[in-house]
């Protein structure tokens, strides 16, 4: 779960803010599916949607194997979703 919202907020952010770069991930595990968005707007409506599960998230992943680095990598992708205008 914590993989599929990772490379999901990934892939809304790619949308959303493509001048801010990406964040550096392996491919997904066999079974990680990735939320698809055809387009911004549906990126917007996944992010806000998802909005106070995602830092949440972030917190708690430090219990899942590898959870620091999962961390650090939802928390880059969270700071350039959630402010994409902030520099």
């Amino acid at each position: 779960m914590i993989e599929h919202y990772l490379y999901s907020a990934e892939a809304a952010t790619a949308l959303l803010a493509p001048h801010r770069g990406t964040v550096d991930l392996p491919p997904p595990r066999p079974g990680v599916r990735p939320q698809e968005f055809s387009c911004p707007a549906e990126a917007a409506e996944w992010i806000i949607a998802e909005r106070h599960l995602l830092p949440v998230l972030a917190e708690d992943v430090r219990h899942h194997p590898g959870g620091e680095t999962l961390r650090r990598q939802l928390t880059s992708t969270l700071q350039r979703s959630l402010r994409p205008d902030a520099d």
